[in-house]
C-alpha cells in the first residue's frame, strides 16, 4: 500500500513515470524525467505515443521485450539501470556511447558478453555496474573514465592500466586469474581514494610465474593499507592457495575496518575490525 501511494504520487507530481504496473495511468502528457519499465508485470508494455521521453534523466528497466525504446531516443539520460534482461544482447547498448551525460550504468543481464568499445567516451560516468553479467574482457577505453568512482563486475579480469582510475573508491569482485597480468596488480597499489576492494583470486600454487603475482599483490595492499582503504573481501577456490596472506601484510593497515577472506567451501574466516 505504501509503495502504491508513493508510486501514484510520483506520478501526480511528474517524479517519474512507472509502465507494467497494475494501476499504471495511461495517458502521458508531460515531459518524462524519470521513467520505469516493468516488463515483467505486462507483457506488452509499452509507451504512448504522447510520451515525451527526450528529457529523460533516468531510465530503469525490469525483464526484456522486443520493443524496447531505443537509447537513442534518450539525449540527456545521466541513471540507467537493467535487470533480469535474460534475452538481451549487446547490440541493444550500441547507442550507450552517445549518452555523454551518464553517471550511473548498472547492467545486471547475464545475456551480455560485450558492450561498446568507446565506453571510455562516457567521461561523466562515476558509477558501473556489470554484475551478473558474461563480461570477462573490457576494451581498454574503460581506464579512461578518469571520474569513475565505482567499478562492479563479476566475470572482468583486472584490466591493465587500473592504474589511470585515479578516482576509484570501490572496485569488487576483479578476477585474477592466469590471464591477467601480474603488472596489473602493482598498478592497485596506486590507487590512493580507494576505500572498498573485492578480489577473485584464481592463481594455482603450481603456477610458474605465481611468486610474482604474490609478491604484487602483497605490495599494494601495504600501499592501499596506508591510504584510505576500508574494507576487503578476497575469495578463493579449492586449488588456489591464499596462505601467503595472514602472514605477508605488514605493516598492519590502520584504517582498515573489514577483512574478509573466503576459501569457498573448504573454510572462512572474518574479522570485523582489523
Amino acid at each position: 500500500m505504501i509503495l502504491d501511494l508513493h508510486a501514484s504520487k510520483s506520478i501526480e507530481e511528474n517524479f517519474a513515470t512507472f509502465s507494467g504496473n497494475q494501476n499504471e495511468i495511461l495517458v502521458i502528457r508531460h515531459k518524462i524525467r524519470r521513467l520505469s519499465l516493468n516488463y515483467y508485470a505486462q507483457e506488452h508494455t509499452m509507451l504512448p505515443s504522447t510520451a515525451i521521453i527526450s528529457h529523460c534523466r533516468s531510465l530503469g528497466i525490469v525483464g526484456y521485450a522486443e520493443k524496447m525504446p531505443s537509447l537513442s531516443k534518450f539525449h540527456v539520460l545521466r541513471v540507467h539501470d537493467i535487470e533480469n534482461g535474460e534475452e538481451m544482447e549487446s547490440n541493444c547498448f550500441e547507442h550507450l556511447r552517445k549518452l555523454f551525460q551518464l553517471r550511473y550504468l548498472r547492467l545486471h543481464v547475464r545475456s551480455i558478453s560485450a558492450l561498446p568499445r568507446q565506453l571510455g567516451e562516457l567521461q561523466h560516468l562515476r558509477t558501473l555496474d556489470m554484475g551478473w553479467t558474461k563480461i570477462t574482457k573490457m576494451s581498454k577505453s574503460i581506464v579512461q573514465l578518469q571520474h569513475l568512482t565505482c567499478l562492479r563486475v563479476s566475470n572482468l579480469k583486472l584490466p591493465e592500466g587500473i592504474g589511470n582510475l585515479q578516482a576509484l573508491q570501490e572496485l569488487s569482485h576483479i578476477k585474477v586469474n592466469r590471464h591477467s597480468m601480474a603488472s596489473c596488480l602493482l598498478e592497485l597499489g596506486s590507487l590512493t581514494k580507494l576505500k572498498i576492494l573485492g578480489l577473485r583470486w584464481s592463481i594455482v600454487s603450481t603456477h610458474s610465474n605465481k611468486d610474482t603475482f604474490v609478491d604484487n599483490l602483497v605490495s599494494s595492499l601495504r600501499k592501499l593499507g596506508r591510504s584510505s582503504l576500508r574494507s576487503i573481501c578476497i575469495r578463493s577456490y579449492h586449488g588456489y592457495t591464499m596462505e601467503f596472506l595472514p602472514d605477508s601484510w605488514f605493516p598492519s593497515p590502520y584504517l582498515l575496518v573489514h577483512l574478509l577472506c573466503c576459501l569457498c567451501l573448504f573454510f572462512y574466516f572474518y574479522f570485523s575490525k582489523f
